[in-house]
């Protein structure tokens, strides 16, 4: 038979393991909440990267960038083009390249809003950019007076 101080020491070490674990099953489900909030995050990152990695892709062969394209590209992955702040492109947008071999250059800037609740809401300002070489316009002057 347990005695009355082994049984009220029993009863409370039970009382403080239950609390324990539900203090230990709430800290694997923020991990968890805060791995899937990651995960999510860079899918979002890798997605836009393919949106400016393609349309540096289409403008080697076509030899400028085209604004219309990059949206394009962004709404094909579901992904806001007002969360885009263009930082660099060169040539402008719309503007030939001079010859065969130039640079093509894109650099934006991604938004990217991480909320969770009301505990936090923050927007990370993710910098994306692109280069190529100009493969398909052959410039202004080529095959005049043929």
């Amino acid at each position: 038979m347990i005695e009355g101080d082994t049984l009220d020491y029993l009863k409370n070490q039970k009382g403080n393991m239950t609390i324990e674990a539900l203090g230990f099953t709430f800290k694997i489900l923020v991990v968890t909440v805060m791995v899937f909030q990651l995960s999510i995050f860079l899918v979002h990152i890798g997605y836009a990267k393919m949106a400016v990695d393609e349309t540096v892709r289409r403008a080697e062969s076509e030899g400028m960038i085209s604004e219309d394209y990059l949206k394009k590209q962004f709404n094909k992955r579901n992904i806001s083009y007002d969360n885009i702040r263009i930082v660099d492109t060169k040539p402008s947008f719309y503007k030939k390249a001079d010859k065969l071999g130039d640079r093509l250059f894109l650099k934006i800037e991604y938004g990217h809003e991480v909320k969770f609740g009301d505990f936090w809401n923050i927007k990370l300002n993710i910098p994306l950019k692109a280069s190529g070489t100009n493969q398909g316009y052959y410039g202004s002057g080529y095959g005049e007076g043929w």
